[in-house]
């Protein structure tokens, strides 16, 4: 959370350390852009799962996913709940 804040209340900032980080191997304008629209979703839920499931369906209609995956098996939405709870308590 510390760090979404920080790159919304400073992009220019957190663009300028995005780009040493990347070796400078991606144009300082294209993080600014790309930061711009970041957002950190501070919630994992059912829609979610829908989403990553679809995916996966996608992925294995086109062969590029050999085993079938259920998403609802392995994704634990416990630890949003962890930290949101941990969040209104500040």
């Amino acid at each position: 959370m510390d760090l979404h804040k920080f790159v919304k209340e400073k992009p220019d900032e957190a663009a300028q350390i995005v780009f040493k980080e990347l070796e400078e191997k991606i144009p300082l304008q294209v993080l600014k852009a790309s930061l711009a629209s970041y957002d950190y979703a501070d919630r994992f839920d059912q829609e979610h799962i829908d989403v990553m499931q679809r995916d996966i369906d996608f992925l294995f209609s086109k062969g590029l996913i050999k085993k079938e995956i259920k998403a609802s098996q392995w994704a634990d939405t416990s630890y949003v709940k962890e930290i949101v709870s941990e969040m209104k308590k500040k």
